[in-house]
């Protein structure tokens, strides 16, 4: 099945980059209370989206590790 291009955007992939596991967004999710997209690396690198016109634009992005409470 073919889907159509919507839009793409650039991730921040931070600063703490672990070549070996990857770079790549690992998961997306849609915030449920904002207008907001969320996504994350394997690194733990964690960037937030919000919508413009025709776009999406860079809101956060921070770093977590396996013990911190997001």
């Amino acid at each position: 099945m073919n889907y159509p291009l919507i839009f793409s955007s650039i991730v921040d992939i931070g600063s703490n980059v672990q070549l070996a596991k990857g770079t790549g967004v690992s998961c997306v999710t849609f915030d449920n209370e904002q207008e907001i997209l969320w996504t994350g690396n394997y690194s733990g690198h964690i960037t937030s989206f919000v919508p413009n016109t025709n776009s999406l634009n860079k809101y956060t992005s921070f770093h977590v590790d396996y013990e911190s409470d997001v």
